[in-house]
């Protein structure tokens, strides 16, 4: 998803996610860790990006959820000379109301966007991908990580 998103040029284009960036964000944020959720490091911005992936609505408690992410990794891995952390949640849908209403008081920068997988994935690709029995095989095995 990501790869689609780098080749896409998703960065250059303004979207229509919700966000408190204007109020939060000195400039934006980046690296990995596995579990939920994925966390970046932007080395030209020097910010770190924390992304959590959720199927379904967006509900107000993600932000909150995603508050907590972010100050656990500026505590725990943010350098003194990095920006803030920058949170990215993506649901399948979101209301844009509860999304502001939900930002509203947070102080950390949090954007809520949305994904649809259905038509991100090109054509040419669909045949090449695993199953989700393939996946969870794999996923399953005990030398997974």
């Amino acid at each position: 998803m990501l790869g689609l998103m780098i080749k896409s040029s998703l960065r250059e284009r303004q979207g229509t996610a919700v966000s408190n960036f204007d109020r939060t964000a000195a400039r934006p944020a980046l690296r990995p860790r596995p579990a939920d959720p994925e966390r970046f490091l932007n080395l030209r911005l020097r910010s770190f990006i924390v992304i959590d992936l959720k199927k379904g609505d967006f509900k107000p408690e993600y932000a909150e959820k995603m508050n907590f992410y972010c100050s656990a990794v500026d505590n725990l891995f943010k350098h003194p000379t990095d920006q803030p952390t920058i949170g990215l949640i993506l649901c399948q849908t979101k209301d844009k109301i509860i999304a502001q209403y939900a930002l509203r008081n947070v102080h950390t920068p949090i954007g809520v966007s949305e994904y649809e997988l259905t038509r991100a994935w090109p054509a040419n690709l669909q045949g090449s991908l695993p199953s989700i029995e393939a996946l969870k095989a794999e996923l399953s095995h005990p030398n997974h990580l």
